[in-house]
């Protein structure tokens, strides 16, 4: 600048040739030539400008060199309004004027710029005492300013970032801090990327309406629309996209003059090295902002940040998923916290001038006194001002500086002044610049020093970390509690009711595989209903009650389906959170699952009820059938006398066949109670079926269909022949009567396989393993729900009276169950019925059945004759007299007693060892058992042959009976009991 102040032609202005030129304002140019610091005069009433070097470069291309001597006026025209009226009162004699960094937008090459500035209107005295011109002492901080906001929008960003949970509140944060910055952001877009579709999905928008044209739900790399994506790379740099106004319009941010002209377009790249991007940033820039290097780097942090407050969300929603990854995530989180302190390096300039190689103070300014203290400095040598400083290493920095003639620039080094007399030393840490300031020879003439005090935000970046280190860890210790809980826990946000926090074990209730997200508000995508069937609504659920009634909910019982279809029961506890003031901030939900417990409890009850009704079959049928025994047996013999051809003989042969009917329904209540012996081996189910299709074919009748499903599986079962054919016309002879005309009953057959989670949701007191199914549907009128809750009771029937029992499906119930199997029945009014009887495959082993039967014991017996003896032991006197009535008139001898005590001494008084005792097992003074014993003391190898209207497996449990002992069952036929008798005797 000296050149040209030198080559320029003054004549040419009001100040006239240099030659003419007062003192003072040579003094003064001189001055400004020989300082590094920027600097500009007025001079004069036309206020005739002068500038140097360091100055020359905030005025820009289209100022520089016209703004050399041209007059103030014209060459600010645009700020004059802003700055003349200080310069004018300056010229006039009043007080020097200071601003520190102040907005003046200026015009440099094709836009208004918002610059920032730190500047003094200080007078100039001419020759004659009077005010001459203006110094302008001053200092472009636009950069600074930039930069200090920039990092404090990063600073407002990660600081808030860190309390989010989700992506939805990141990219929330995100946009709301975008949205509060008016001096940087027209508007802001951001899309996240969706795997699923191949797009980037927008997100959140701030500064345009809905459906706006530069507000797209989507883009792709098609390259079409507004924002041209190019190919997903994690090294791509920021795009500008240019003339806005021609593609969607004038856009205009409230307080901005100008339209908004361009936007940036900033990938937001993976974490972790991943190939492809998470999404773009999209931002409407400044009109009066240049999209340069800094802008490029600041909207690239943002997209960092953004990515890593992304990043940290994941990481946590995959630590609720079970992952072992915490702890690496935090120390990624806790890396990226550490980085973004770097961008904290920044804080307001103070600036002094050194003059000489003894650094003697010519100028500073308040913020350096702010850092050094009060003191009088001017003048003095910096070691003589600062003496504390000696031996901290600045003044070495200094001399090198001098010498050498390059700069040095300091970051956060700590120097030690006392900032207060008789207080000690005090340490401060500064970034600092040590300029070298040239004279016009090139020669180093002195130093300029600035810098910034970044104490309090050294300080506060340590408190910062050690704050930050202790959250995490509470965090982590209140996350590792709560997903260990024992419990299902839901937090939820008041008052949106948004689900915040979910443990594992609400996943495992509701069926979640993927649970990378919360599952929304309560009722959204839950489902259940109150236990009297009624649907729950979403503002109904426990915890929407809590947080919008503030209601303490316990023990509420809610009915759920899971997405695998299967009943739940939960038990819900709930209760909102308050804040100090007492207004609900969120809301607590603990469940229980207590389906597996109800189950239990109701197959308690089930089996209680089971039990006792068979207990009461077992007994009825006990005192029926000794009735029984003597009608039929008497009935035979009258039978017999009266001959065939007599009149009464068809009356009495009704007699015998009612007699005979109910005979055979004490026989259902046995298998009801689970007390008729069994004589299981191998059988081919769907063989056994074959077999006995005639049968069933004519018992369904010829307007049926009976259709028997041959597949391919073994069905191989473990089971008594006999009762199987029993169950088999039981179903089919049920599902007759329950179907119409030209109706359809189908038996199928499958080999399954039962594991713990098919039988989860229903009541199946079964052991997982290989079972046989046996299917019998039917095309019928089925059955309401109430029905079939009662479709296995004993005595329980839908037909009218005298039209059956209402043992037949009991019986069946009886003879599964006594199987090791069970018995499911499905039905709907108007759909038919489906029995699925579950029989243990002969894979899974048939056990041992643990029945009686008469056959098959070697016992000593005497030779059998007629002129054998036999003792009879009946406590009940028609009984006792029929069967020696019978064995009489085989040609027996016959003694007969009416309980064990009176039969010792029958025995005893005949002095005869008998050849056969046939005993009543159920007897009062001494039962069948307790006789048997006495005898085979008394005589040894005496054979005993039990009877009892009860079963064999019942006497045997209740030990009154030996395992395997020959039986006869009451009630018998004159033949069934020569027949037990003979082949004790044989």
């Amino acid at each position: 600048m000296g050149a040209l102040i030198r080559a320029f032609d003054w004549g040419s202005t009001a100040l006239g040739p240099v030659s003419e030129w007062p003192q003072s304002l040579r003094t003064a140019v001189g001055v400004l030539l020989s300082t590094r610091h920027p600097m500009f005069i007025w001079w004069g009433p036309d206020l005739v400008q002068f500038y140097n070097d360091a100055y020359r470069r905030s005025l820009g291309p289209d100022r520089h060199p016209n703004a050399l001597g041209q007059g103030g006026r014209a060459c600010w025209a645009e700020i004059w309004p802003l700055i003349g009226p200080e310069i004018e009162a300056v010229m006039g004699g009043g007080e020097a004027t200071w601003h520190e960094d102040r907005l003046v937008p200026i015009t440099r090459g094709d836009r208004v710029e918002d610059v920032y500035w730190s500047y003094s209107y200080s007078p100039i005295l001419d020759d004659d005492g009077d005010v001459g011109g203006v110094l302008v002492t001053v200092q472009e901080t636009t950069k600074r300013v930039l930069t200090e906001r920039r990092a404090r929008i990063l600073q407002e960003l990660a600081a808030n970032e860190l309390e989010a949970e989700s992506e939805q509140e990141v990219i929330a944060i995100a946009i709301s801090t975008l949205e509060a910055e008016s001096g940087e952001v027209g508007f802001a877009l951001l899309y996240v990327h969706d795997p699923a579709m191949g797009v980037y999905r927008l997100a959140d928008s701030a500064g345009l309406a809905a459906g706006h044209p530069a507000g797209p739900p989507t883009l792709d790399h098609s390259g079409a629309g507004v924002w041209p994506v190019p190919p997903a790379t994690s090294d791509q740099l920021p795009v500008v996209v240019e003339d806005l106004i021609t593609t969607v319009g004038s856009i205009r941010r409230e307080g901005w003059p100008e339209a908004i002209r361009e936007a940036l377009m900033v990938p937001m790249a993976r974490s972790g090295g991943d190939a492809g991007l998470n999404g773009w940033l999209i931002v409407g820039v400044n009109p009066r902002l240049r999209v340069d290097e800094e802008y490029r780097r600041f909207f690239s942090q943002i997209a960092r940040e953004i990515t890593h407050a992304l990043h940290n969300v994941h990481a946590v929603e995959q630590e609720r998923r079970g992952r072992q990854a915490a702890e690496v995530a935090a120390a990624e989180r806790d890396a990226e916290r550490l980085q973004l302190a770097r961008v904290f390096e920044l804080s307001p300039t103070f600036l002094t001038v050194l003059r000489g190689p003894d650094h003697v103070v010519e100028l500073s300014n308040a913020a350096y006194h702010r850092l050094i203290g009060v003191r009088e400095i001017l003048g003095k040598p910096v070691r003589s001002a600062l003496p504390e400083v000696e031996g901290q290493g600045f003044f070495e920095l200094l001399d090198r500086v001098y010498r050498t003639g390059e700069p040095f620039v300091g970051n956060e080094l700590a120097i030690q002044v006392e900032r207060a007399p008789a207080e000690g030393l005090e340490t401060r840490y500064v970034n600092f610049v040590y300029q070298p300031m040239r004279g016009a020879d090139g020669a180093v003439t002195g130093i300029l020093a600035s810098g910034t005090d970044v104490t309090d935000f050294v300080q506060s970046r340590e408190a910062a970390e050690r704050l930050a280190g202790e959250r995490d860890i509470e965090r982590r210790q209140l996350l590792t509690v709560l997903e260990q809980a024992p419990l299902a826990i839901v937090l939820a946000d008041a008052p949106s009711g948004r689900i915040t926090f979910a443990n594992p074990r609400v996943w495992k209730i509701f069926g979640r595989a993927d649970v990378s997200t919360p599952p929304g508000v309560p009722g959204e995508h839950w489902r259940g209903v109150h236990p009297d069937g009624l649907a729950i609504e979403p503002e109904e659920w426990p915890l929407s009650r809590a947080i919008r009634l503030g209601e303490t909910v316990a023990n509420e019982t809610v009915l759920i389906e899971t997405p695998g279809g299967q009943r739940a029961e939960l038990v819900i506890n709930a209760a909102p959170v308050r804040d100090a003031q007492g207004n609900i901030i969120a809301g607590v939900a603990m469940f229980w699952d207590v389906t597996a417990e109800r189950r239990t409890e109701r197959q308690l009850r089930d089996a209680e009820r089971l039990q006792s009704v068979g207990t009461l079959a077992g007994g009825v049928a006990h005192e029926v059938n000794n009735q029984m025994t003597t009608v039929l047996g008497f009935g035979e013999f009258i039978l017999r006398a009266l001959g065939p051809e007599h009149p009464q003989a068809a009356d009495l042969r009704v007699v015998l066949t009612a007699a005979d009917r109910t005979a055979r329904i004490t026989n259902q209540l046995l298998t009801f109670s689970r007390k008729q012996m069994t004589q299981p081996r191998v059988v081919d189910l769907r063989a056994l079926t074959l077999g006995l299709r005639p049968v069933l074919q004519q018992l369904l009748g010829t307007d049926k269909d009976l259709v028997i499903e041959a597949g391919r599986d073994t069905c191989s079962v473990a089971a008594d022949p006999t009762q199987v054919e029993q169950v088999l016309i039981n179903l089919v002879a049920n599902a007759r009567d329950a179907t119409e005309t030209g109706g359809r009953v189908t038996i199928g057959f499958e080999d399954v396989e039962l594991t713990d989670s098919d039988m989860q949701g229903h009541d199946f007191p079964i052991t997982p393993g290989s079972y046989v199914l046996l299917t019998v549907s039917d095309t019928g009128h089925g059955m309401d729900a109430p029905t079939l809750a009662r479709v296995f009771e004993p005595f329980f029937t839908t037909k009218n009276v005298g039209e059956g029992t209402g043992l037949g499906l009991s019986m069946v119930y009886g003879i599964v169950k006594r199987h090791g199997g069970h018995v499911w029945a499905e039905s709907a009014p108007g759909r038919g019925t489906v029995l699925k009887l579950y029989w243990p495959s002969a894979r899974q082993g048939a056990g041992s059945s643990g029945e009686i039967s008469g056959g098959g014991w070697e016992l000593p017996r005497p030779p059998g004759s007629r002129r054998a003896s036999i003792l009879v032991v009946e406590d009940e006197r028609s009984v006792r007299e029929l069967a020696r009535r019978i064995l009489k008139e085989e040609g027996y001898q016959v003694l007969a007693a009416e309980d064990g005590q009176d039969a010792l001494r029958v025995l005893s008084e005949s002095g005869e060892k008998p050849s056969l005792v046939l005993t009543d097992v159920l007897m009062p003074r001494m039962n069948g058992r307790q006789l048997s014993e006495t005898l085979r003391e008394l005589y040894p190898g005496v054979p005993i042959l039990f009877m009892s209207g009860d079963i064999g497996e019942n006497v045997v449990w209740r030990q009154l009976m030996a395992d395997g002992a020959p039986f006869v069952r009451k009630p018998f036929t004159p033949a069934q009991l020569l027949k037990g008798v003979s082949g004790v005797l044989r």
